[in-house]
């Protein structure tokens, strides 16, 4: 099953680890396993001897959940049935390695062995719960990761609103009842939300703040009131982070669309409750 984009950024998760420093990787003592019930999944990495000096870094959908040493595992919880996993070498300066597609069933763990194929290239092999466990029960350090990681759902503002309005287009409802649908999912690792609006650069400041903070108020109503019950922060940041470059001497409509991008509504999922 291909992982859209919408997805990816959806997949929420959660390290068992303690005591651990911001800024710092730490490797320690086993933690106990993480519990799943019914529409999470977790996965268990986990390496053995290597080959060379080489450390691997586990992304799960681009959120980095562990570096593992030699005799070493980490597990982390999903809320999707498939996921994207990514192992690197020294997080990707020696090698970024390959995306691969890993399906999951609800309730339940899957277990992946990171194997050096090559000095300083890892991959991630799908193994059976009884062959895991049996190299599992030798393993007493754990890597635990501070993730720091903020999933995001960028929607382009043009697909949301008519130009220079905050009412809703009819033909969004669909997507965001989704978004809902998915975020609920989640919600016992997503602990709070922000939907942030951004504008271009046309008009005043003090005009496009103000109508990027109503576009997301928009976004962010339309999501508490179809069901979405964790918190809601709302934001609204005017033209102050564009991400256009190049769009200059331009009659006013080209500018309109080359500008196209800046005008977007952005969804944080969040691992904690603090604002």
């Amino acid at each position: 099953m291909k992982v859209r984009y919408l997805q990816s950024v959806l997949f929420c998760m959660v390290m068992l680890a303690a005591d651990v420093f911001a800024g710092k990787l730490l490797h320690g003592p086993s933690k106990g396993e993480v519990q799943v019930t019914a529409g999470e999944g977790s996965v268990v990495v986990y390496r053995q001897e290597g080959i060379s000096k080489n450390i691997p870094a586990v992304f799960i959908n681009e959120s980095l959940v562990a570096t593992l040493q030699p005799n070493e595992y980490a597990q982390a919880k999903v809320c999707k049935s498939d996921i994207a996993l990514r192992i690197a070498t020294r997080g990707g300066v020696v090698a970024p390695g390959t995306t691969r597609e890993i399906e999951f069933a609800d309730g339940y763990t899957t277990y992946v062995e990171v194997v050096e194929t090559a000095p300083g290239v890892f991959e991630g092999r799908v193994v059976g719960e009884a062959e895991a466990r049996e190299v599992l029960q030798y393993f007493t350090y754990t890597s635990n990761i501070v993730n720091r990681f903020v999933p995001k759902i960028v929607l382009g503002a043009d697909g949301l609103f008519a130009f220079n309005s905050d009412a809703l287009l009819p033909t969004v409802r669909e997507k965001l009842d989704k978004m809902g649908r998915d975020i609920n999912l989640c919600s016992s690792q997503i602990k709070r939300i922000k939907v942030i609006g951004h504008t271009d650069r046309i008009g005043s400041a003090a005009y496009n703040e103000d109508l990027s903070w109503r576009r997301a108020k928009a976004v962010g109503d339309y999501l508490a009131d179809h069901g979405v019950t964790v918190p809601i922060d709302i934001e609204g940041r005017g033209a102050a982070e564009p991400v256009t470059t190049g769009c200059e001497n331009m009659d006013r409509k080209a500018l309109i669309e080359c500008l196209q991008p800046d005008r977007r509504v952005v969804i944080e999922l969040r691992h904690d409750a603090a604002k």
